[in-house]
């Protein structure tokens, strides 16, 4: 959020002060959009998990693990997960970055 708010400022300075001014009521906006959000993201993995206990009949010993039958839907989860929250913010990080250091090189020749 911080790279495309800087990259909106330094390579698009008109609309980002048209449209993006630090009101109260638009940062609660995006905080409460993060975390609703993570929730939604996060629901799969409560629905393919289980409580078990290791030794029967003993609560000390219990551990949260995947059910048997569901391994693929958190596999694939896992997959949309990296490709969603790792993949793409970077390429997109560096496709912004890049632009920002083009621009600086471009206003440093003028």
């Amino acid at each position: 959020m911080m790279a495309f708010e800087r990259w909106l400022s330094i390579c698009k300075p008109l609309f980002a002060k048209r449209n993006l001014s630090q009101t109260f009521s638009r940062i609660i906006k995006v905080i409460l959009s993060i975390w609703i959000f993570s929730g939604l993201v996060s629901l799969p993995y409560g629905f393919t998990t289980k409580v078990y206990n290791l030794i029967e009949n003993e609560n000390d010993s219990r551990i949260c693990n995947t059910l048997s039958n569901k391994a693929y839907i958190i596999e694939k989860v896992i997959l949309v997960s990296v490709i969603l929250f790792f993949i793409l913010p970077t390429i997109l990080i560096i496709f912004m970055y890049t632009q920002m250091v083009n621009l600086f090189e471009f206003l440093k020749k003028n």
